[in-house]
């Protein structure tokens, strides 16, 4: 077997030597020899896609909520200009002042609780119903005549 020339290589079903070469991947990798423009290109691919991807859900996602507001205000019959003041004077400070200290006093309640911890210890009646005894087979007595 011949080594240490161009034809070490073995390709399957074309020639052993690549005679065809591309100028331009040539001259990128003369340039960057250790390949930082190419990682930086390939990482701004992948977070410009992540960003488009992150832009368009957010889109959906409030295009979703309007389409389903619209639907609800149709189901009660309710015209769009008179939901938007009938939600405007709903929506005062005093209102949800009131309803985060409820919450707050609802949720934290633990505070004010006993810790004490009283442990008893319960005698069982005994029950012939889960007693093993029952379940064995009795032997039977053999009369000698």
């Amino acid at each position: 077997m011949r080594t240490g020339g161009d034809n070490d290589y073995i390709t399957p079903s074309s020639a052993n030597v690549i005679k065809d070469t591309n100028k331009k991947i040539e001259l990128f990798a003369e340039q960057d020899e250790n390949g930082f423009a190419m990682t930086l290109m390939a990482m701004a691919v992948v977070f410009s896609a992540l960003l488009l991807l992150c832009l368009a859900f957010y889109g959906i996602g409030k295009i979703g909520a309007a389409v389903s507001k619209m639907n609800k205000m149709r189901a009660h019959g309710v015209d769009r200009h008179e939901a938007d003041e009938t939600i405007a004077s709903h929506d005062s400070g005093e209102e949800i002042a009131a309803i985060a200290m409820a919450l707050y006093q609802h949720l934290n309640a633990h505070d004010t609780e006993n810790t004490i911890l009283t442990i008893n210890k319960v005698k069982r009646a005994y029950s012939p119903w889960s007693s093993k005894i029952y379940g064995l087979r009795q032997v039977p007595e053999h009369k000698h005549n």
